[in-house]
C-alpha cells in the first residue's frame, strides 16, 4: 500500500500506481485531494517549496486518475 509520503518523495516510480487496488487508489486520491484543498483554504501566498509541493500532488492526483481511466475506460 503506497502512503502519501512514500507518493510525495522525488524518486517515486508512478508505475506503482498500476500495482494498487482501487481501493488504495480511491484513498490515496481522497488524501491528496484533501491536502490540495487545505492549500487553496489557507488563502496566503505559497513559498517555493510550497509550490512545488502542491503542484507534485496534483500531478500525483492526476496520475491515480488517469490509471484509473486506463483500467475502467471512464472520463470522470
Amino acid at each position: 500500500m503506497i502512503s502519501l509520503s512514500d507518493a510525495m518523495q522525488s524518486d517515486f516510480d508512478y508505475a506503482q500506481l498500476d500495482l494498487e487496488t482501487d481501493h488504495n487508489l480511491y484513498r490515496l486520491l481522497a488524501r491528496a485531494e484533501n491536502a490540495i484543498a487545505g492549500w487553496d483554504r489557507v488563502k496566503r501566498p505559497m513559498i517555493a517549496s510550497e509550490i512545488a509541493w502542491y503542484n507534485a500532488l496534483y500531478t500525483l492526483t492526476e496520475k491515480i486518475k488517469q490509471t484509473l481511466n486506463t483500467r475502467y475506460g471512464c472520463n470522470d
